[in-house]
């Protein structure tokens, strides 16, 4: 089945929104590596779909001994087409290279893209036509699946937040930056502000962000963004603050991580133990003393330690971490090495899975 790439549509009715974003995650995911701009929708396909193969123009003409203009009869269009093939389940998507005006405009990129829409939608084997053109569907049906397939490629060819965080919003130069057209970078330029002045990130923008962490965490373009990303950047695991992302274990869990970000109301805080300016607990936690000497690190009427450290440093657990600084009133885990703190270990603190725990406060966005 063979679905034809034609103008770009912009309108958006009949748009399935909320399954254009969870394909684009989903088409993510299944590359599975750090991205940066540009998108490499080209390494995409051939890292995260096996039933994919992309052939250019140029080489179906040399290989089947035919003209540029009977590519163009045979394709149905001059940009890009997908074949289907329902007993193997692949999928060939044809996309032109002879036309140069389409390579340094980089259009062959939003062609691409877009026919990579309708398979991540699963618009061939949704209408079960052997070939959609525009004369043999409905006007509304070969609208509807041409703006969703347009929709994923702006999606997924220009994230909106990785652009927010990366860029000043006044000057985007959202062509050169993502490798787009001309027309499809006003188009984005325009959705973009217009989903600034909503000033509120939302679960997939913060999914979204995740695939980038990386480059977006090197080319934070202001202040504002970098405090926004170490506000919203989160463990996996357990949904705790990460308060920098070049700390390698999380302090609540002890998962090794990567960054990983969320709005704030799914950010988690968990119980703690409260800490003086020497980083000691104002009352031990053991006999909730409250008399603590103006030096010394331990209860003066128990003996226990009143300083939270790694367990792999802290007497008299052994001394394999070289992090001998005290350790945050809630952590369980050293943020350094992994290993269990000293609170945690003497069951002064509670495992991250059995908390009190509770949302941070809402929080709009900066760009």
């Amino acid at each position: 089945m063979r679905i034809i790439s034609r103008k770009i549509m912009w309108t958006t009715i009949w748009m399935n929104k909320p399954e254009i974003k969870d394909a684009v995650l989903k088409t993510l995911l299944m590359c599975g590596k750090p991205l940066s701009l540009p998108v490499p929708i080209k390494k995409i396909i051939r890292e995260g779909f096996p039933n994919v193969r992309l052939v250019r123009f140029s080489k179906q003409m040399q290989r089947r001994g035919i003209t540029y203009e009977e590519m163009k009869h045979l394709c149905g269009t001059e940009d890009a087409c997908t074949d289907y093939y329902a007993y193997s389940d692949t999928y060939v998507i044809y996309y032109n290279d002879v036309d140069k005006s389409k390579m340094s405009s980089n259009r062959y990129r939003w062609n691409i893209a877009h026919e990579l829409g309708h398979i991540a939608l699963a618009h061939h084997k949704k209408y079960k036509e052997s070939r959609i053109f525009r004369n043999e569907v409905s006007n509304e049906l070969y609208s509807k699946i041409e703006e969703e397939a347009n929709m994923f490629a702006a999606y997924i060819l220009v994230p909106h937040i990785v652009i927010s965080c990366v860029t000043d919003k006044k000057h985007i130069d959202i062509k050169k930056l993502c490798k787009v057209s001309g027309a499809a970078s006003n188009r984005r330029y325009e959705e973009i502000q217009a989903w600034g002045r909503r000033n509120r990130a939302e679960p997939y923008d913060c999914e979204l962000l995740g695939f980038f962490s990386h480059y977006v965490e090197e080319n934070a373009y202001s202040k504002i963004a970098r405090e926004w990303l170490n506000r919203h950047r989160s463990c996996q695991n357990c949904s705790a603050p990460i308060e920098h992302r070049l700390i390698p274990f999380c302090q609540i869990c002890g998962a090794k991580h990567e960054s990983h970000y969320k709005i704030l109301e799914d950010i988690m805080t968990y119980s703690k133990i409260d800490l003086d300016d020497k980083e000691r607990a104002i009352e031990c936690p053991v006999c909730h003393n409250t008399e603590v000497a103006q030096e010394g690190n331990f209860c003066v009427i128990c003996g226990n330690s009143l300083v939270n450290l790694c367990s792999e440093t802290g007497e008299p657990y052994g001394s394999s971490c070289n992090n001998n600084e005290p350790l945050p009133g809630n952590a369980r885990y050293c943020p350094y090495c992994g290993s269990e703190s000293t609170f945690l270990k003497r069951g002064i603190l509670p495992r991250w899975n059995n908390p009190n725990d509770k949302s941070l406060d809402d929080e709009e966005l900066p760009f």
